[in-house]
C-alpha cells in the first residue's frame, strides 16, 4: 500500500482545520495562535496514525514499524515547515510593514507611528500577558509561567555556548 496519500491527506488536513478553525473559532485561535495550530497538528497526527494502522495491518512488525517511523518523520518535516511558515507571517516585521503598505503610500516616519519601537514592545508584551505567560502586578510585570523563564535559560544557554552571551539580565 502506498502510504504517501494518506500523509499528504494528514498535511492537507492540517492546511484547511487551520484556516476553518481561525474563521470560526477566532477568538480562541487569537489567544495563542502558535498553540492552536499545534493542537490541531497533533489532532491529524492521531488521525494519521489511525489511517496508517488501518491500511497497513496485518503486516509484520518490523514493516509497520518503519512505515510509522517514515510517516511520522515525513509528516513532522511538513508540519513543521507549515507551522514556521505561518509564525513568520504572524510576527514579521517585514510582512507587518508590507501590509501596512499595501495600498497606501506612507512615508518612513507615518510607519513609525504606525508601527514603533514602543507599539512592537506593546503588542508583544500584550500577547506575551494573554497567553498567561506574564501578568500584570502592582509592582509591574511578572512572570506568570515559570516554564517560559526555564526555557528563555535554557536557550540563553545554547546561544552563549555557540555565539557568547546573550542576554545577561537572565537569571535564576
Amino acid at each position: 500500500m502506498n502510504i504517501l496519500p494518506i500523509i499528504f491527506f494528514a498535511t492537507v488536513g492540517v492546511f484547511f482545520t487551520h484556516l476553518l478553525g481561525y474563521r470560526f473559532f477566532r477568538d480562541y485561535a487569537k489567544k495563542n495562535p502558535q498553540a492552536f495550530l499545534f493542537k490541531i497538528c497533533l489532532v491529524w497526527f492521531l488521525i494519521l496514525l489511525v489511517l496508517l494502522g488501518l491500511s497497513l495491518w496485518g503486516l509484520n512488525f518490523i514493516t509497520l514499524f518503519s512505515a510509522f517511523l517514515y510517516c511520522m518523520i515525513v509528516y513532522v518535516c511538513l508540519v513543521y515547515t507549515y507551522f514556521h511558515f505561518f509564525n513568520m507571517s504572524e510576527t514579521a516585521r517585514r510582512i507587518r510593514i508590507l501590509i501596512h503598505l499595501l495600498g497606501q503610500n506612507l512615508s518612513s516616519d507615518q510607519l513609525f507611528e504606525l508601527y514603533g519601537p514602543k507599539q512592537m514592545i506593546q503588542v508583544r508584551l500584550l500577547r506575551l500577558c494573554q497567553m498567561g505567560w506574564l501578568r500584570l502586578s502592582p509592582d509591574g510585570l511578572v512572570i506568570n509561567n515559570k516554564l517560559v523563564l526555564k526555557v528563555a535559560q535554557f536557550f540563553n544557554l545554547l546561544h552563549t555556548i555557540f555565539r557568547g552571551p546573550l542576554a545577561q539580565d537572565i537569571k535564576k
